[in-house]
């Protein structure tokens, strides 16, 4: 298992920025915002394949948005299952960032992947308005999600025969 281990080819502030354009999650930031983050080497990570982003267990804080590429969610007790296929724009690590518990999950890097690595410290160092917009983003994001999860699940309620629900 290769854990955490990125690529040393960097990327250009111009690749970044390109990559920025392209994530939903930054459609409200302003260029600037954008050339600020861009400027962050610290915030750019590249994994290769099979190479793990996260690992379940793992006590860090990290939020990642993947720029570039596709991971998999995996659990330990089953790793070779993918539970989930993720693309660009995806956010992932948000439980660890916003609670600080363990890592629930693996995310394994599949292929060639650029993603975004930011926790509290790092978001500080761009100044209080763009953390602040970050954190409304990210809230934006675990909403949306929120919606998806309570859709499936009324949907999986109706399938229930109604004498056997208990809600």
């Amino acid at each position: 298992m290769n854990l955490n281990s990125s690529s040393s080819k960097a990327l250009t502030q111009d690749e970044v920025m390109n990559l920025l354009y392209k994530i939903p999650f930054f459609n409200d930031f302003t260029n600037d915002e954008k050339l600020q983050i861009s400027s962050m080497e610290s915030f750019v990570k590249r994994y290769e394949n099979r190479n793990y982003i996260i690992a379940q267990g793992d006590q860090d804080n990290s939020l990642y948005v993947l720029l570039k590429g596709i991971v998999y969610i995996t659990k330990n007790g089953n790793p070779y299952v993918k539970i989930s296929k993720l693309k660009p724009g995806a956010i992932f690590g948000e439980i660890s960032f916003l609670s600080d518990a363990p890592r629930t999950t693996n995310v394994v890097a599949e292929d060639n992947v650029v993603a975004l690595e930011m926790n509290p410290g790092n978001i500080r160092e761009l100044g209080r308005d763009l953390e602040v917009k970050i954190q409304k983003q990210l809230i934006k994001v675990l909403i949306k999600r929120l919606g998806r999860l309570n859709n499936a699940l009324l949907k999986n309620i109706r399938l229930v025969p109604e004498e056997d629900r208990f809600l």
